[in-house]
This record gives C-alpha cells, sequence and structure tokens, in this order.
C-alpha cells in the first residue's frame, strides 16, 4: 500500500481553487458589464433620419444620399429666378410624386422630373428625376430638418 503525503500537490483539493476562479471570473465579467454599461449610458443614439420641417413626418436618411454628376448637394435656379439647394437621395420614403413627367428646364440632363412632396402634408420638398437607367430624388435642403 503506498502513502501518500498529506502535503503533496496529490492530496490537494481542486475544489477551493476552481470556487475562487469562478469569483474571479464573475468580477471580472460583472466589472465589464458595468464599464460598458456606463460608457453607452451617456452615448446618444444617433438619428440619421431627415423629417419635413413643417409636419415632422419621416422622409429620408442621410443613409440615401447620392452622388449625382460628382457632387451630393447642387444650386440651381429655376426660370422664375428661385434658387435651391438641394440633395440627391436614392430613396425617399416620406415623398409622394405629384405631376405629369417632363423634360422641361431638367437640371439634370437625360433626366424627366416630377415635383415630390411630403406624404405626411404635401408640401413641396424637391423633385423626384428619372432616366431610362435610374431615377433619385433631389430635395431642398431648407425644406428638411434633423431629429424630429
Amino acid at each position: 500500500m503506498t502513502a501518500v503525503c498529506q502535503n503533496s500537490p496529490a492530496s490537494l483539493s481542486l475544489a477551493p481553487l476552481l470556487k475562487a476562479f469562478k469569483q474571479f471570473q464573475k468580477k471580472s465579467i460583472d466589472q465589464i458589464k458595468a464599464r460598458l454599461d456606463q460608457l453607452t449610458k451617456h452615448s446618444k443614439k444617433i438619428d440619421n433620419n431627415l423629417y419635413c420641417r413643417f409636419c415632422k413626418h419621416r422622409i429620408t436618411s442621410l443613409e440615401n444620399t447620392l452622388e449625382i454628376n460628382g457632387s451630393v448637394t447642387h444650386r440651381f435656379t429655376n426660370p422664375s429666378g428661385n434658387t435651391y439647394d438641394i440633395t440627391c437621395f436614392t430613396m425617399a420614403q416620406g415623398c409622394t410624386q405629384y405631376g405629369p413627367s417632363t423634360m422641361e428646364h431638367t437640371w439634370f440632363s437625360g433626366y424627366s422630373w416630377r415635383h415630390a412632396l411630403c406624404s405626411g402634408c404635401y408640401v413641396h420638398l424637391g423633385w423626384f428625376y428619372q432616366s431610362s437607367h435610374d431615377n433619385f430624388y433631389g430635395l431642398i435642403g431648407n425644406m428638411l430638418s434633423g431629429s424630429s
């Protein structure tokens, strides 16, 4: 029969070591969670949506901006002398297209246009441009606002 020395590694119980490790692990996870909560509590959610300046209906998102003729924004003057700063968007779910499509006085060669109205209050927000290969919205910058 082989005698085992009381102080040998084989006689040590692993239970206290495992218990201590689990407590350390739990404490570390709790500290990490607390720190993440602290960091995210004060962070403000960014709203990339754009809304109708008048009725606050959601129109589109900054994620939908589109570069046309080398720029996302353009300044144009219509035949009546009104100047507009517009931004181009791939989509504007909050707009309703109105009126017949026309090529007359178009600001984008090869594109016909129709009015783009807010589908909430029907105020004029810009234009819907369409060609044989694609379409986009040109919306008047000062008709839109950030967070509603």
